[in-house]
């Protein structure tokens, strides 16, 4: 995931919580702790994010790790459309550093991409790290997060 120019406490960013929380009609929403856009160009951010809004993405791995890592497992995090756009809330609910050689199966599945197998899910993950950093190779140590997606609630999203 890239870095993006919002930051957690940016009035858009507020703005979108404040929203999110009015239309699910419970408790406030928190602060989140990260705001993120899924893949590197605005075509994959908004693939990824549309696996997301579906349900069919339920997971991430990140490389390298922030350090600090600035949230954590219950922590929200906003996701960014290719626009630059708040468009989710989600919710940490696993961070776990491995190896990205022992990665699994249904970690690959879990993130919901390709035909989400492991052969597919480490192919198209080496490629993508490669490009973030020519550095990279299986000995990497990747951060393994799973999610849920609080906002926009997936009946939402598939009923529009």
């Amino acid at each position: 995931m890239l870095t993006p120019k919002l930051k957690p406490d940016s009035p858009e960013i507020s703005q979108f919580v404040e929203r999110a929380s009015k239309e699910l009609g419970g408790e406030p929403l928190p602060v989140p702790k990260d705001v993120c856009a899924f893949g590197d160009s605005p075509e994959l951010q908004d693939e990824l994010l549309a696996l997301v809004l579906a349900g069919t993405k339920r997971a991430t791995a990140d490389w390298p790790i922030q350090d600090p890592l600035p949230w954590g497992v219950g922590d929200i995090s906003v996701a960014l459309d290719g626009k630059g756009l708040p468009a989710a809330i989600f919710r940490t609910i696993e961070l776990v550093p491995t190896r990205f050689r022992d990665v699994d199966a249904q970690f690959a599945f879990d993130e919901g991409e390709g035909d989400k197998s492991l052969e597919w899910w480490r192919d198209a993950h080496t490629k993508y790290f490669l490009r973030q950093d020519p550095s990279f190779t299986d000995d990497a140590i990747v951060l393994c997060e799973r999610f849920e997606l609080v906002y926009p609630p997936i009946s939402a999203v598939t009923n529009s």
